[in-house]
């Protein structure tokens, strides 16, 4: 998926919190679905502690570097766009 339509699936997402959630996406990922860093994956970093009960990291990764399935689950996380508490440690990088 190129930049341009990441951008738009976050902004029609998280409506009008849509740029500092870019902000934030952008600083965890740098816009790379693909990401898996220490146990994060994808566009918005989710941790692995977030996997389904008996649910391997292996599938975890492959459902959350799906875009749209890491952008909805980080909506839902940030309560909708009103809490970005989740990402406080990179907070520096996108305030």
């Amino acid at each position: 998926m190129i930049r341009a339509k990441i951008v738009a699936l976050i902004l029609s997402v998280f409506g009008v919190h849509g740029h500092q959630a870019v902000d934030v996406a952008t600083c965890e990922s740098k816009l790379q679905p693909s990401v898996v860093s220490h146990g994060n994956v994808g566009l918005f970093q989710v941790n692995q502690i977030h996997r389904r009960r008996g649910e391997s990291f292996a599938s975890f990764a492959r459902r959350m570097k799906d875009p749209r399935t890491n952008v909805l689950f980080a909506w839902r996380l940030s309560r909708h766009g009103t809490d970005f508490s989740p990402w406080r440690w990179s907070q520096r990088c996108w305030s």
